[in-house]
């Protein structure tokens, strides 16, 4: 099987994100807003427990890092959801492509293009900010090289992650209850909602270990030269591959024996 469809339809619905600029606007605005906000926050609770400064501006790079790709987190194919409850699933299944690799492929474009619409304005703007508020740069070159590639197996994972809840959907019929579900867990424990340092002592070590800290927390660790390399990288190509493995299963599965409704 070749795989020019898919890099066709990924670049198809990269294209079709570049479109959204008003949107994306309106996002770095509000990442910026609540980016501010959280620092503030976490500034006020850090100065009273005494931590350096240097904590204080990882801290701040950690922010700034969640706010770049929270759409890489939470946005999913809208259109996949609508051709599951539609029924318009039908006319997909008739393309002679892999049909989990053809949607897994214009989720990780959306995902890619749009988190990629919000960095680049958070980026330049860090100069002007008061010093306090901005990112620290990467640890070293090999710890930015690391981020990147790490980051892109987060944005993959987190792709993987609504391709299962698609895959539910489409023995449900209804959306709802399972992405709820995901969102707030991949929210709470990919460490957007609080940085997973946060966390108390004795769950730290789980915690960095879960799925869905892979998708943002161990990045940012290798960006802050916080924590080994070859042990993130290890953990994040187990759960890849774990996560590949059952989606394609669940999604062999129902494509057996799917319910398409609708008239």
């Amino acid at each position: 099987m070749t795989i020019r469809p898919y890099l066709t339809v990924f670049r198809i619905q990269a294209l079709r994100q570049t479109q959204y600029r008003g949107a994306a606007l309106g996002g770095m605005v509000t990442q910026l807003f609540y980016g501010m906000v959280l620092i503030a926050v976490y500034h006020a609770f850090q100065s009273q427990t005494g931590d350096s400064v240097r904590l204080l501006r990882e801290t701040a790079t950690y922010v700034w890092i969640q706010q770049m790709f929270f759409r890489g987190i939470l946005s999913a194919d809208a259109e996949l959801f609508q051709q599951i409850m539609s029924g318009n699933l039908a006319y997909s299944l008739i393309r002679p492509v892999d049909q989990h690799t053809f949607w897994f492929m214009r989720d990780l474009a959306n995902k890619l293009v749009g988190s990629f619409m919000r960095l680049v304005p958070l980026v330049l703007i860090q100069p002007v900010l008061p010093e306090p508020f901005r990112m620290l740069s990467p640890f070293s070159f090999l710890s930015f090289a690391a981020f990147l590639f790490s980051l892109l197996g987060g944005m993959c994972l987190s792709a993987l992650v609504h391709s299962f809840t698609a895959a539910v959907a489409m023995r449900t019929l209804d959306r709802r209850g399972i992405v709820a579900m995901i969102n707030l867990l991949m929210m709470l424990f990919s460490g957007n909602i609080i940085p997973l340092k946060f966390f108390p002592d004795h769950l730290s070590g789980w915690m960095r270990l879960q799925p869905f800290a892979q998708i943002l927390d161990a990045p940012i660790r290798m960006y802050m030269g916080n924590g080994g390399m070859a042990e993130c990288f290890l953990v994040q190509a187990f759960w890849l591959a774990v996560s590949l493995c059952l989606t394609r299963l669940f999604w062999k599965m129902n494509l057996r024996r799917i319910v398409i409704q609708g008239g």
